[in-house]
């Protein structure tokens, strides 16, 4: 199991988000040309570990990623939403999915109608054409909603369609990422591991517990998981600057865009001389 990376969450980046979310729904919560620096390069640099996570088969067939945490709150849809959208920003085809029949959100972050969905599909009330829906931030990005509510999620997750499911879509993209309920509330997601190439656990910096991340991680091993490491949500790097060397603030905030240093002393001093007049 590796340790796949931070995602850096800012302070007035969240409180910003949190505010529009109010008003906007969850879509506020995807990175766009807007995002702060540090937000945008830990998703491109959980891209980057994921893409590299698994060997490449020679059998034209896309990659699946189960994206799950222990439980509530510690930012595990988003982390899968933005990291679909940063995966389909490389030119290739993605398809993320709702797996969380209970209470899945994507069709809030992406304002797309919650039904048909996965469960309609898996229950033969609806066709893979009918669940599947273009995104309208990027058409390289597809989605699959929860669909019609249902009092069998574990059951329908668990059945051999949902594994043809999860073929077929390999087929046709080149990654399929999916999107589960919490390991430590129910147990749907153990249904999802097995099918799924992959899993990443998303953990948030000061939030979550070590006993639950080690019991989340059992969990997982027991149902033969192929667990390729852990994602931090919400760590952020500007309080380590504070504490650190000259070089590190200035390095972070000259490459975050918060602050233009200039390297040259002649120039600073030329900017002093103009501010005395």
């Amino acid at each position: 199991m590796r340790f796949l990376g931070f995602l850096n969450q800012r302070n007035a980046a969240r409180k910003s988000a949190a505010k529009t979310a109010k008003d906007s729904g969850r879509s506020s919560y995807l990175i766009n040309d807007s995002s702060p620096f540090a937000i945008t390069e830990a998703f491109r640099s959980l891209k980057m570990a994921i893409s590299v996570s698994m060997a490449k088969e020679n059998d034209g067939l896309g990659q699946s990623f189960l994206c799950t945490s222990s439980y509530p709150a510690e930012g595990k849809t988003t982390v899968a939403a933005n990291t679909a959208l940063m995966l389909a920003q490389s030119n290739v085809k993605v398809v993320l999915v709702d797996t969380d029949l209970r209470a899945g959100r994507i069709s809030k972050y992406f304002k797309i109608p919650q039904t048909p969905g996965l469960s309609d599909y898996l229950s033969g009330h609806a066709s893979l054409s009918d669940v599947l829906v273009q995104t309208s931030l990027n058409p390289n990005l597809y989605v699959i909603c929860r669909g019609t509510h249902t009092a069998r999620p574990y059951e329908l997750l668990a059945d051999h369609v949902f594994a043809d499911l999860n073929e077929k879509l390999k087929k046709d993209f080149s990654y399929v990422l999916y999107d589960s309920p919490p390991v430590g509330l129910v147990s749907d997601a153990l249904a999802v591991a097995p099918v799924a190439d992959g899993t990443f656990l998303v953990t948030r910096y000061e939030h979550s517990y070590q006993s639950e991340i080690r019991s989340t991680v059992e969990a997982l091993r027991f149902v033969k998981a192929n667990i390729l490491g852990i994602v931090v949500n919400d760590f952020r790097p500007d309080r380590l600057a504070k504490k650190s060397s000259h070089y590190t603030q200035y390095y972070y905030s000259y490459y975050s865009g918060d602050k233009q240093e200039k390297n040259n002393p002649a120039e600073r001093a030329d900017e002093k001389k103009a501010t005395l007049k």
